[in-house]
């Protein structure tokens, strides 16, 4: 199931970058993913997955339409990073944690994915 998700996440990532869907829908993707409906939301990790998977190919280009959306989704995704449990675990598993922190790395490098 998590494996279509992800491709399907792809797919509309390579739709919108043909321009046959608007930087508002992939924008609202985005947002309903990791933001929710409600404040304090804690998204699952399938859906901060897709949303990662979703930035990551359209990032670039999103970013030149819709800048403020991009800005408050990276910046929740930083936020969720770093929240703890009351154990003082990380809220997120750690492949989840690194998977954000290369979004973020990318944002700031221009959205160049690494190359090691």
């Amino acid at each position: 199931m998590k494996d279509r998700m992800l491709a399907n996440m792809k797919l509309i990532g390579h739709i919108f970058l043909r321009q046959l869907l608007p930087a508002r829908a992939i924008s609202s993707v985005i947002q309903e993913l990791v933001l929710g409906n409600e404040e304090n939301h804690i998204p699952k990790e399938h859906n901060i997955e897709c949303a990662c998977e979703l930035l990551m190919s359209t990032g670039h280009t999103l970013e030149s339409v819709v800048s403020r959306s991009v800005q408050l989704v990276c910046g929740r995704l930083a936020e969720l990073r770093g929240q703890k449990t009351a154990e003082g675990k990380g809220l997120l598993s750690r492949r989840i944690q690194f998977l954000v922190q290369d979004v973020i790395d990318a944002r700031l490098a221009g959205w160049t994915k690494k190359s090691f």
